[in-house]
């Protein structure tokens, strides 16, 4: 890795930033590979740990690097590189099993709701709309509940959409291959949320009050907005570094 110039006008976390996409460019890092830790890039450029995070954050929500817990940061798949939030659009278990996590996911609700006017300006339906198709899915890693996911999705657009097919593929990879929508980006909102009682049952989180909530729309590159969902992530401390990848 090249070290960066302390007396160029670019800022440092960019000089870094530019320097590990080129490094990818150029091949000298691939997919899957590990990248140089932040005490390793840290010292090599004298720079604090902090520039460097910040550096590796930009990259990750790019969706040029994903980080697992415990482990380091790694160069993403090529095929998830379509645009810079993508990487975010893998919900649930979809984007964790391409980071090697064991995620298994139980659709708990589906059912025709009549939707609020939040849900309407988010997937921007008529003001007249009377009916949605509402998901909740319950997913869990190795046994252990991970994260409630509350999807909304156009009724008009998956009229026949059907209980029995989420069993089996993500919401993603149904947009994908059984609508033929291709996927442009997501708009995301992230925040700490209080966790009402039913939520914390079903996360197991009988001593904590907190968790993430991650709050999306799903655009495709025609412009349908083909999902609203408002995620709970059991542990936001944890769960952070899960999402922005």
């Amino acid at each position: 890795m090249e070290k960066i110039l302390k007396d160029d006008s670019i800022p440092l976390y960019q000089q870094i930033k530019n320097n590990l996409k080129k490094m990818i460019k150029e091949e000298n890092l691939q997919s899957g590979d590990k990248v140089p830790s932040e005490n390793e890039i840290a010292e090599l450029n004298e720079v604090s740990k902090a520039t460097v995070r910040r550096a590796l954050m930009a990259l990750v929500n790019e969706g040029v690097l994903y980080r697992e817990q415990g482990k380091g940061t790694f160069v993403a798949e090529k095929d998830f590189k379509i645009n810079g939030m993508v990487n975010i659009l893998e919900n649930s278990t979809g984007r964790m099993k391409i980071e090697g996590v064991s995620m298994k996911s139980k659709v708990l609700k589906f059912e025709y709701v009549t939707p609020n006017e939040k849900t309407k300006e988010n997937l921007k339906l008529p003001a007249d709309t009377e009916i949605v198709i509402k998901i909740k899915k319950l997913v869990k890693n190795e046994g252990d509940p991970i994260l409630i996911e509350n999807s909304w999705l156009s009724f008009e657009l998956f009229s026949d959409l059907e209980r029995d097919l989420l069993d089996s593929k993500t919401l993603y990879q149904i947009f994908r291959t059984e609508y033929n929508y291709d996927l442009e980006k997501s708009q995301n909102i992230i925040k700490p949320v209080e966790l009402n009682k039913y939520q914390k049952d079903l996360l197991e989180m009988y001593e904590k009050n907190c968790g993430l909530l991650l709050q999306r729309k799903t655009i495709s590159k025609t412009g349908l907005v083909l999902e609203f969902s408002r995620c709970i992530y059991r542990d936001y401390e944890f769960m952070f570094e899960k999402i922005l990848r």
